[in-house]
């Protein structure tokens, strides 16, 4: 099961998103809380989230557009692989905060099928996945060549 989160004003696509993504084994965990950004990267967390969808037009509940919250994700959480889901496409992109690659239609939702927005969302969570088995390898070698440098050091000195 993949681990999609959703950030979005209104909860009134959540029902419908959720069970439509469960049959492509998305578990699709919503949130239209009014967050600061440091909460939604502690929610993020919390739920184990691998992949965000968000809504670009969060205000007035959020202080923010759905584009500087993005922004804000990739810094704070690097791997984490977010898209902007949203009827106002072109105010997303006339902000070069998001690619456009990553800047999805609303309207994506109301086909029939939804297998390319669900293999997209299950890349992006594999994505995360795999950069994070590299990031914890990486720490677990860091952690053994320290040690290593420390026996040399320690074997200097007698």
């Amino acid at each position: 099961m993949y681990k999609v989160g959703y950030i979005d004003d209104s909860a009134k696509t959540f029902t419908n998103y959720t069970y439509g993504l469960l049959e492509y084994d998305i578990e699709l965990i919503c949130t239209n809380e009014k967050m600061s950004k440091v909460q939604l990267v502690n929610w993020v967390l919390d739920n184990q989230i691998e992949a965000v969808m968000i809504d670009y037009k969060l205000n007035p509940k959020f202080e923010f557009v759905g584009t500087e919250l993005i922004a804000y994700l990739n810094d704070k959480l690097p791997g984490l692989q977010c898209v902007v889901l949203t009827s106002y496409k072109s105010n997303s992109l006339e902000e070069k905060l998001v690619p456009k690659v990553l800047t999805y239609d609303r309207d994506i939702f109301s086909e029939l099928d939804w297998t390319e927005i669900a293999d997209t969302l299950k890349e992006y969570c594999q994505i995360f996945r795999n950069r994070m088995h590299l990031l914890i390898n990486m720490k677990i070698y860091i952690t053994k060549l320290k040690k290593k440098m420390l026996t040399l050091k320690k074997m200097r000195n007698f």
